[in-house]
């Protein structure tokens, strides 16, 4: 049985209002779920630096290991929901993508 996850409370902040304002209704949606799971909603942004985790220091679900010349430990919430638009969503035409196919 599948549970849906009530991203409504995390819709309101101002911080992620602001960050999803310039993108469609379908990568917000995709990218809440995402940095939910990611731990990235949370005040920290997920931040961790697990010596288990072969990516290093990471925040919103963004490594070190993949962004070698980012500053992750400063990442801000636009700035990561910017990189996943860029970098995935746009590279992988998400948005023609039925929803669970685009996450």
């Amino acid at each position: 049985m599948s549970q849906t996850i009530n991203l409504s409370p995390f819709k309101q902040l101002p911080e992620v209002k602001a960050a999803l304002a310039p993108y469609s209704l379908h990568f917000s949606e995709c990218i809440l779920t995402l940095l939910f799971l990611e731990g990235g909603l949370r005040s920290d942004g997920g931040l961790n630096d697990k010596a288990s985790d072969r990516g290093g220091l990471t925040k919103f679900g963004i490594s070190q290991r993949a962004y070698p010349n980012l500053d992750i430990a400063n990442l801000t919430l636009a700035q990561a929901v910017r990189i996943y638009h860029r970098d995935y969503w746009r590279a992988m035409w998400c948005e023609q993508c039925p929803p669970g196919v685009a996450y």
